[in-house]
């Protein structure tokens, strides 16, 4: 049987290491399929040893085979989400997902800023199935509102295409223009995926930090549609970030991690996106 003084002891201990525990924040929105947004998100946050924290912007109706509705949170109510983590939990890193429209992206930038809370942008615009998960004009509010204050942007090659304007991406060289075009848009640097473009050289993702200044990371390409990987990449990258690792060390890790969760990954529903990342 414990006594008092060893019950106020383990509570202390607790209490200790709760503290003592990064904690990272996910702004985005609800995956009712589970593989991606706020559950991808935290899932990630979990691997990668941190607690997460989470603000729902939207509402999603969705599964493997598509989107079936979006609902957008109510600006007071992001707010309040937004201020109770914040003031309270202290996240050292945060990311944001799906914002889905202008209002959004202006809110979460301006909280970002009173809270003090360096972020890393995933600029979600299309889901895997292909559906939109934006507003029109989303791409122009995220480069103007956003992009200028952000540590860290995480685009696929189609949405910066579209964040470009609709400039055509076809090769690494071209990923890599495009990869500083966007840097120059504000961010600290920007990580280009390149899963989405088709190439004999499997999978290559570019991090550009400056100008001329890259790193390649190349994967082999995996067969099948896997839902929610990007938004597992930038959980990740911000998890550890989140731990105080290095921008560079933070990207390259979680680079190897996902691939590792890729590689255990499993079918949940019929679809072309029901491959859900997974790490044992």
């Amino acid at each position: 049987m414990w006594g008092v003084g060893t019950l106020l002891s383990a509570s202390t201990n607790d209490r200790t290491m709760r503290q003592g525990a990064p904690v990272a924040l996910t702004v985005a929105g609800s995956d009712s399929s589970g593989g991606a947004g706020i559950q991808g998100d935290l899932r990630a946050f979990a691997v990668v040893g941190v607690h997460g924290t989470s603000v729902v912007t939207a509402v999603t109706a969705q599964n493997s085979r598509g989107v079936r509705s979006i609902n957008p949170i109510p600006v007071h109510e992001v707010t309040a989400q937004f201020d109770s983590v914040a003031q309270d939990m202290g996240p050292r890193w945060a990311k944001t997902g799906m914002l889905h429209e202008g209002k959004m992206v202006r809110l979460v930038a301006a909280k970002f800023s009173e809270h003090g809370i360096p972020f890393v942008v995933d600029p979600v615009l299309k889901a895997t199935s292909g559906d939109s998960l934006s507003e029109i004009g989303m791409a122009e509010s995220m480069v103007l509102e956003i992009f200028p204050h952000a540590t860290l942007v995480t685009p696929n090659v189609e949405e910066a295409s579209l964040i470009l304007r609709g400039r055509n991406i076809r090769s690494v060289k071209e990923m890599k223009m495009a990869a500083e075009d966007i840097r120059e848009m504000g961010p600290g640097a920007v990580l280009l995926k390149g899963g989405h473009l088709d190439t004999t050289e499997g999978v290559v993702d570019v991090l550009c930090t400056g100008r001329g200044v890259f790193e390649e990371f190349r994967h082999p390409r995996h067969p099948g549609a896997f839902h929610g990987t990007g938004c597992t990449l930038s959980a990740l990258i911000t998890g550890y970030l989140a731990k105080g690792e290095p921008l560079e060390r933070a990207v390259a890790r979680s680079e190897r991690v996902l691939q590792t969760m890729i590689g255990s990954a499993y079918a949940a529903g019929g679809g072309p996106g029901s491959w859900t990342t997974w790490r044992r």
